[in-house]
């Protein structure tokens, strides 16, 4: 009994080697324990001395305000629409509206017309154009949908413009109908400049309808045009250039007449004088005046037949006209003082002068003028009603528009964002955006119908 009961507390004993086993395993896992209490406490003391913002909460740095530029119109899409009406007495009819938008960038997207076309076409017309453009801003497309009075549509044509860059840019235009059909193609060379080289268009079967090259000269100056196809059915144009005495002349055919321009250059390229011709005789000259070697005019003198001075004209160093004056008989009898007034910086080409007339006996009143744009391709030469010189670089390609002067017999100001001019019975309302909101035409005298427009911005 007593050597059973040895065996079995032997039995519960551990060996020598089991004891250092176990003391072992304990002190490692104590080990680990206060490793990890003391990473706790070094993490802890890290937060504290450099605390760090959860995730989900951002903290905002406070930061002295900055001055910030009140946003324009011009990095907005925009738009207007305008209405027109035929006005009798105190009664009037639309018989036109139209909406353009545009997007930010200034280019114009959609664009819709309305028209009482009753009077002479017997049905109202609907026209809606689409206008898409890629990364550079240039047109790649436009579609045109043509609608009756009772929207059935009666037309659909679709232009689009391919790319082509390399030593020279190459435009390719195609015009298709509805149905795919291509009624009109075209082709244009451009030089690194910009400036068109050659234009071609084509017929639906492919052959040539009208073609059109230009030249230029070191300073850019449009120097030749030869003109074939439909641009010779009303009259013919010549434009030569001769480097020897550099000088370029326009010649005219039309109606068995001949007119000729004949643009002279300085060594610098800049136009110095102009003389025009009519069936061989000379009927106007004009010279102009630079500061230095500045490209820009700042005078502009303009003699008659006789060779009498009939005009004068002085620029600032913008360009920009600050004088006007002219003679009858060598005798000053009208002249004008500009003063710029104001740019609406929302809309392009909108810059306004008010402008004081004089007469050689006093005051006569203030004028409005405000510039607009022709086609480039119309190669209209600068004239005497031309108000800025900064074109004249090409006597028949202006790259800044012109300037077109409103007659007004008077204008005012409400006070309110309106200015009013009268321009031989004709009013025009602007607003202090330069953007016009209202015109009406003087009564035609034979029906006394007047016409309206109305503009509305958004």
């Amino acid at each position: 009994m007593q050597e059973t009961q040895k065996k079995k507390e032997t039995k519960r004993g551990l060996s020598k080697k089991q004891f250092l086993l176990g003391l072992i395993v304990v002190c490692g896992i104590a080990l680990i324990v206060e490793a990890a209490l003391l990473i706790r406490m070094i993490t802890e003391k890290t937060k504290k001395e450099n605390p760090t913002p959860t995730p989900t909460v951002p903290v905002i740095a406070e930061a002295e305000p900055t001055e910030t530029p009140e946003p324009t119109p011009t990095g907005e899409a925009w738009g207007y629409t305008m209405r027109g009406y035929d006005a009798f007495g105190d009664e009037r009819r639309v018989n036109r509206v139209e909406t353009h938008d545009y997007d930010i960038e200034g280019r114009e997207e959609h664009r819709y017309i309305w028209e009482d076309s009753t009077s002479y076409l017997g049905y109202l017309t609907e026209e809606d154009y689409l206008f898409t453009y890629d990364e550079n801003g240039r047109i790649l497309s436009e579609k045109k949908e043509v609608k009756n009075g009772e929207g059935v549509v009666t037309g659909v044509l679709t232009t689009e413009y391919t790319y082509y860059e390399g030593e020279q840019l190459t435009v390719f235009m195609k015009t298709y109908n509805a149905a795919g059909t291509v009624t009109e193609s075209g082709k244009s060379t451009y030089d690194d400049q910009g400036r068109l080289l050659r234009r071609e268009y084509y017929y639906a079967n492919g052959e040539t309808r009208s073609s059109e090259t230009r030249r230029y000269d070191d300073y850019g100056n449009l120097i030749e045009r030869t003109l074939s196809g439909d641009y010779d059915i009303d009259k013919e144009l010549i434009i030569t250039y001769d480097e020897k005495e550099r000088k370029s002349e326009r010649i005219d055919y039309y109606l068995g007449t001949v007119s000729k321009e004949v643009w002279f250059y300085d060594g610098q390229g800049r136009p110095a004088m102009i003389e025009s011709y009519y069936q061989g005789k000379m009927t106007y000259k004009a010279l102009f005046y630079y500061d230095g070697d500045e490209r820009i005019c700042r005078k502009r003198a303009e003699y008659d037949w006789e060779g009498k001075l009939a005009a004068e004209y002085e620029y600032d160093e913008k360009g920009l006209i600050i004088s006007q004056k002219w003679w009858i008989d060598g005798v000053l009898e009208d002249w004008y003082d500009w003063e710029f007034t104001w740019e609406a910086e929302d809309e392009p080409l909108t810059e306004y002068y008010r402008v004081t007339e004089r007469w050689k006996s006093g005051p006569k009143g203030q004028h409005l003028a405000y510039p607009y744009q022709y086609e480039i391709s119309d190669f209209t030469p600068l004239s005497c009603f031309d108000i800025s010189c900064i074109s004249l670089g090409s006597p028949y390609v202006s790259t800044e528009g012109v300037w077109r002067i409103l007659d007004a017999n008077s204008v005012s100001d409400d006070g309110e964002g309106t200015v009013t001019v009268m321009s031989n019975g004709d009013r025009y309302d602007f607003d202090y955006n330069g953007r016009i909101v209202y015109f009406e035409g003087m009564p035609a005298s034979n029906t006394g119908s007047r016409t309206i427009r109305e503009y509305t911005y958004y």
